[in-house]
């Protein structure tokens, strides 16, 4: 994705995921994630995580 995702404060893995086209959410198993809410760059988490600011993966 060229542009960045737009969501609320507080959302989850799984909020993003239901933005991506259908079938994403059914085969998800986990994301890496880089930024302020993970305990290292590139940690594997779960639909239940909850985003910050300015984080990718």
């Amino acid at each position: 994705m060229d542009e960045p995702m737009v969501l609320k404060r507080g959302s989850t893995i799984k909020i993003f995921c239901k933005k991506l086209p259908r079938g994403f959410l059914k085969n998800f198993r986990y994301a890496l994630v880089w930024g302020k809410s993970v305990k290292f760059p590139g940690q594997r988490v779960g639909l239940n995580h909850v985003l910050e600011e300015g984080e990718y993966n």
